[in-house]
């Protein structure tokens, strides 16, 4: 499943069904393209920006659906390789 898709709403409640309401939602997705830039097109790292950035605001979106009409319900987003402190190393393998 591409980060960008939610499971339908059937397939949302049958996990609930079977496991519970969701208590806790984690964003800890990401896309990229691991390639020399010189091989790369702007279109490849829009797509990786589309899909980190909209797998994270749609997924938060279904979670919310399920977890407001409970008042309850934990969203975390955990950034990694993104954080500017790890830039100056994954620049280096450009």
């Amino acid at each position: 499943m591409w980060p960008t898709r939610t499971p339908s709403r059937p397939r949302r409640i049958g996990i609930e069904r079977e496991l519970g309401p969701i208590d806790i939602w984690v964003n800890d997705g990401m896309a990229t393209v691991f390639s020399p830039v010189s091989g790369s097109d702007a279109k490849e790292f829009r797509r990786g920006t589309e899909v980190t950035y909209l797998g994270t605001v749609h997924g938060t979106m279904a979670a919310l659906k399920r977890m407001q009409p409970r008042r309850r319900g934990t969203i975390v987003n955990v950034g990694s390789v993104d954080r500017p402190e790890h830039w100056p190393l994954w620049l280096a393998n450009l």
